[in-house]
């Protein structure tokens, strides 16, 4: 994963330790975190066309999701490993999907809880 942000602004800042505490969460050991500050590194945030920041994009599992903002908008609630939650709304190529059509679709790996939460 990779997570662009704009200096040590309080969004990049809210960005990291939340994706941070995301991933120690769910993922301990199992995840790449690559931090782009866009003010150091302009070229990588144009070559992956980057408009606004704090901005994350996970390309593995397939397939690529992005997400803007500082992830702080997480789900309240617990769900057991390998669940799905079956209200709210997950951002799926760019649209919202209800999270009960995603419900219904077996998840395609291990990673999904860590997909649905980012993109509820």
């Amino acid at each position: 994963m990779r997570l662009f942000t704009s200096g040590t602004t309080p969004r990049s800042t809210r960005a990291i330790q939340n994706l941070s505490e995301i991933c120690e969460a769910n993922l301990k050991g199992r995840y790449d975190l690559e931090v782009i500050d866009i003010y150091q590194e302009a070229g990588r945030a144009t070559e992956s066309d980057i408009i606004a920041a704090p901005t994350l994009i996970k390309e593995e599992p397939l397939p690529v999701r992005r997400m803007v903002g500082d992830l702080s908008d997480r789900p309240k609630e617990n769900h057991a490993p390998g669940s799905v939650p079956t209200t709210g709304a997950i951002a799926v190529s760019g649209r919202l999907l209800p999270a009960g059509e995603l419900a219904r679709q077996p998840p395609s790996s291990g990673n999904a809880k860590f997909v649905i939460a980012l993109f509820r």
